[in-house]
């Protein structure tokens, strides 16, 4: 995967005795000087319908190319529970990552690659589940 520097970066040090106003650092530049990389915008995209269901299933499957997905819950009435973890256990309405509303929307914030589940309160609607990929 290509990766390209981005900023700016905010570094935790504080500033010398001799810095006066605003402290601007380079680019790219950590907090011990490392260059930070962040993958390349996503180029390709892959958008699923998946009907709603009672019992557990999955989503997103394993995908270490992913760098971001979507999910939109369609039903009107019911509640989709998703599980974005690689901790053992069903995803269920008391244990899950996200509950989405009807209508409810999320996008992933922290590039998660690992396998994404969900499980509706009844089986109306869908998710509309987009993951983005270099």
């Amino acid at each position: 995967m290509t990766e390209k520097v981005v900023g700016p970066v905010t570094r935790p040090d504080p500033p010398a005795t001799d810095d006066w106003g605003t402290v601007v650092r380079p680019i790219g530049s950590g907090p011990s000087g490392e260059e930070i990389v962040l993958p390349l915008p996503s180029a390709h995209a892959t958008l699923t319908a998946i009907d709603a269901a009672t019992s557990p299933i999955t989503l997103l499957a394993a995908n270490a190319n992913r760098i971001g997905f979507s999910i939109r819950n369609t039903s009107a009435s019911a509640t989709l529970y998703v599980k974005a973890s690689t901790t053992a256990g069903a995803v269920s309405a008391t244990f899950h990552s996200v509950a989405l509303g009807p209508g409810g929307y999320y996008e992933d914030p922290y590039r998660y690659v690992g396998e994404v589940d969900g499980v509706w309160t009844d089986p109306t609607g869908e998710a509309l589940v987009t993951e983005y990929v270099p």
